[in-house]
This record gives structure tokens, sequence and C-alpha cells, in this order.
């Protein structure tokens, strides 16, 4: 049960990011609002949105330096089940769009925190400012 939970946010997590780097903020807001209804907490989110993003950009930078796609997956620590997946979203993804996601999470990271402010709201923010950063 606890692996078919884990492979569910993942999941999400996945397609969470598609939706915000692609600006599709309708998407992103409904997936957000779901996960955090069905009992996710806000926090957990963001903290694996975070890991994700620093998958990508560790293996963008991997793939960069010609290092072979099952090596560059155990490195980054891509499970055998999400490989392939992984490697055409590294291959098809912008690596500045990721950059940007990637800083914006940082001041997320640092308004938690030091702040009270809801984190369900700082991610809602974020998917919305990104649409006009990125787009």
């Amino acid at each position: 049960l606890k692996q078919t939970v884990e492979f569910q946010n993942s999941e999400n997590i996945f397609e969470l990011i598609d939706y915000i780097v692609s600006g599709n903020v309708d998407r992103a807001l409904l997936l957000l609002n779901e996960t955090i209804k069905r009992g996710e907490s806000a926090i957990l989110i963001f903290v694996l949105l975070v890991k994700q993003i620093r998958k990508y950009l560790r293996g963008k930078l991997l793939l960069k330096m010609g290092v072979s796609q099952n090596e560059l997956a155990d490195r980054v620590g891509v499970p055998p089940f999400k490989r392939k997946d992984f490697i055409v979203y590294l291959k098809s993804s912008n690596t500045i769009k990721l950059m940007s996601l990637y800083g914006e999470l940082l001041k997320i990271d640092r308004l938690i925190k030091s702040s009270s402010i809801d984190t369900n709201m700082l991610l809602e923010k974020l998917i919305i400012n990104l649409k006009r950063k990125l787009h």
C-alpha cells in the first residue's frame, strides 16, 4: 500500500511539474488542490517538487556531460520503471525553465521558513506567477 501511495504521489508530482513548466495553470492548480484534498500535505508536495526539479537539473547536466542513460538514472536515483519517462522528459524539457522554477522554489522555501504564510497559498501563487515568467 505504501508503495502504491508513493507511486501515486510521484506520478502527481511529475504531472504537476509538467503542467507548471508548460504554463497550464488551470490543470496545475486543479491537480495541486485535488492532491491536497486527498490529504497530502502542501509541505510534502513542495518538498517533492523541489526534489524532482533537482533530479531533472542534475540529469540535464549529466546528459550534457555524455553520461550514459543507465548511469545517469542510477546517479540521479530514478527507479527502473521510471527511467524511460525520465530520460524522455530530460531531452524535451527546457533547462532555463527548470532553473527558473527551481529559483522560485528557493524563494518559497525561504518564505515557508521565515513566515506564517500558508504553504498551499504559496504553491498556488508560484503556479500563477510562473506562467507570467516562463511564457
